[in-house]
């Protein structure tokens, strides 16, 4: 089936990425990284909870269209706390204050206040980040801003930047200094040239079946 799905792929593509083995539904926790990282999932960035980084980084190299996961883990940690994921577009759909959207069983939010998810049907408070049901361990929320490293903040409007803090699971008050980071995954693209290779290599298996 791998082959097949490599063949296919290969035909007539300038780029490929393969399906994930690692897939998800809803929000998750205590996902060993090592399920996510051999499961056909890339670490796009991962960045410090009190850190300030331009939500373009975060995400960098990443299209609109292609699905993100987005979680939490203490630095060094094999165990992912929370993770959710979605298309880049729907995580970064913007969202008034305390609204939020679902997709693939998660309601997210998208505002200069705070950007995150939520478990399906389960409504948030931002105060600036979410501050609904602290023992709730299907939350992350991060604080966002309009400018780097400053606390200027809008709910009426698209964030460009995360800035310290706030929450991961049922971890709260997450300020720096901290070990908590922030994690974006993206799927692992297929290389075109990789993929004809091994076109050529099951070309070259049936030929000698042939000749046989």
């Amino acid at each position: 089936m791998i082959k097949i799905a490599l063949l296919a792929c290969a035909v007539g593509a300038s780029t490929c990425s393969l399906a994930a083995s690692y897939s998800q539904t809803g929000v998750a926790n205590d996902i060993p990284l090592s399920d996510v990282v051999n499961g056909g999932w890339r670490l796009v960035s991962e960045t410090n909870y009190g850190d300030s980084s331009a939500i373009a980084d975060l995400f960098a190299g990443i299209a609109a269209d292609s699905q993100v996961l987005i979680g939490a883990r203490l630095k060094g940690s094999a165990v992912i706390d929370v993770m959710a994921g979605a298309t880049l577009a729907e995580i970064t759909t913007y969202t008034p204050l305390d609204v939020t959207h679902q997709a693939n069983g998660a309601e997210w939010y998208f505002n200069a206040d705070s950007m995150g998810f939520a478990g399906a049907g389960k409504q948030i408070r931002q105060f600036t980040a979410d501050v609904e049901d602290y023992a709730d361990r299907s939350r992350l929320s991060w604080h966002t801003s309009l400018s780097a490293g400053m606390w200027v903040q809008d709910a009426d409007q698209a964030p460009r930047y995360v800035f310290n803090g706030w929450r991961s699971g049922d971890n709260t008050d997450i300020y720096a200094p901290t070990e908590w980071q922030r994690l974006v995954f993206a799927p692992v693209p297929e290389a075109p040239g990789h993929l004809m290779l091994l076109s050529g290599l099951a070309g070259l298996a049936i030929a000698r079946r042939r000749w046989r």
